[in-house]
């Protein structure tokens, strides 16, 4: 009677003891956290930041026309205003180039824009809506509003030009035009900068988003990809000294490289169907950038967006870059920033490159722009702009110079150039 009872004890432990590997094998514990792919609750201001005016071409009585920069917020003011005007317009005509550069002759305000995306999806990003626009013109690369026609926005896309008329489109008062021209100006010499820009504009200690020795940092990074169970996680180190991490067969990967950048891609699951357009898709990218980076979506702008295809799913890669105190923060390669693929309403790829500011302020920046822009001999510049430069561990502050074909990179500290590139 003994042995039969103990034959059945044993065999309830064991039962239990299965019961409970399986449970420690696919039950997330609480301490789990997977990736969460929804779209991202963005305001419609937070929105509209992610628009990068290139400059502002301002005309006032009369007076020599005059680039002003960092004037950002009176687009943002009235963005939602000219977006809904370009739905509900009264007239859309193709103008001449001329009847365009008429507009030069009186009191007027033009924005700049240097982004790589759509009509339709530039006025997503003024409007802070999913909004339709059926409109004939591809790209906004100018957007002129004339204090003397306050029923019209003008706009220049590549070599083509429109006027849009609409009863309820936000005119450019006088006293617009004139509260920015009697700003302090720190130069005039085609170009200006308001001087109370650049007060906070100094060399700052930064480090890497994420170095390889953090033990604790890649293993958070780790369990927010992958979950808590990183038992089935294969590890490896390849010839250039960048740890990857490998999921399953492959599904996902995460690569951690030495000088602080990370990628991580996986596959798409062709059961998963979720809403994919340009909106949709970039509320994903936002939610993912603020789940594996330190940057906040208050400081992000969106660079460049690219339109892909795989078989039959369609998606999106965004490009971001982000700002500290205001200033963009650029690299000599161009890695710096985020790029995140979105395919079939589903994350595909990410990749980052984040130097986050220490609390270390260095050497402040000298405020003689002028000097530099007069010192450096160009020819017919385009732009001029304050921003931060990656070079080791220090956000260097440089003014950015810029001519129709080419980027000169001078230090705010010393004037001097330290590099050029092809635009």
């Amino acid at each position: 009677m003994r042995d039969k009872l103990q034959t059945f004890l044993l065999i309830v432990l064991s039962f239990l003891a299965t019961i409970l590997m399986l449970m420690l094998w696919y039950t997330p514990q609480k301490e789990d956290y997977y990736l969460e792919q929804l779209e991202q609750v963005i305001s419609e201001d937070d929105l509209r930041k992610l628009i990068n005016v290139d400059a502002v071409l301002l005309s006032y009585k009369g007076e020599e026309q005059i680039y002003y920069y960092d004037v950002d917020d009176l687009l943002r003011s009235k963005a939602k205003a000219i977006a809904m005007a370009m739905i509900d317009y009264r007239e859309l005509i193709k103008i001449s180039s001329k009847d365009y550069l008429a507009n030069y002759e009186q009191d007027f305000i033009e924005f700049n824009f240097d982004n790589a995306m759509s009509a339709e999806q530039f006025l997503i990003l003024m409007s802070g809506k999913n909004q339709e626009f059926d409109l004939p013109f591809a790209q906004i690369d100018k957007l002129l509003l004339n204090e003397s026609i306050s029923d019209s926005i003008f706009i220049k896309s590549k070599t083509d030009y429109f006027k849009i008329s609409s009863a309820s489109f936000p005119a450019i008062s006088a006293s617009e035009l004139s509260s920015i021209k009697s700003s302090p100006a720190l130069f005039k010499h085609n170009c200006y900068y308001p001087s109370e820009a650049l007060l906070n504009f100094r060399a700052i200690s930064a480090a890497r988003e994420l170095l390889l020795d953090n033990e604790r940092e890649v293993k958070i990074l780790a369990r927010k990809v992958f979950g808590s169970q990183l038992d089935f996680v294969q590890e490896l180190i390849d010839i250039h000294g960048s740890k990857v991490m490998l999921y399953g067969y492959g599904e996902k990967a995460l690569k951690l490289s030495p000088d602080g950048k990370i990628y991580y891609t996986q596959n798409i699951n062709s059961k998963i169907k979720r809403k994919s357009d340009f909106y949709s898709d970039l509320m994903l990218a936002i939610n993912m950038i603020e789940q594996l980076s330190s940057v906040n979506k208050e400081n992000l702008f969106l660079v460049k967006v690219e339109n892909i295809s795989e078989d039959s799913a369609k998606g999106f890669v965004f490009h971001f870059s982000y700002r500290i105190n205001n200033y963009l923060v650029s690299g000599q390669n161009d890695d710096v920033g985020v790029k995140v693929e979105i395919l079939a309403g589903q994350l595909k790829s990410f990749s980052s490159l984040i130097l986050r500011s220490e609390a270390m302020q260095l050497r402040s920046a000298k405020s003689g722009v002028k000097s530099i822009v007069e010192d450096s001999g160009l020819n017919e510049l385009q732009s001029v702009r304050a921003l931060y430069l990656v070079r080791e561990e220090v956000l260097a502050p440089v003014y950015c110079l810029e001519t129709e074909f080419e980027r000169y990179y001078y230090s705010a500290l010393d004037y001097n150039l330290i590099y050029q590139e092809k635009k």
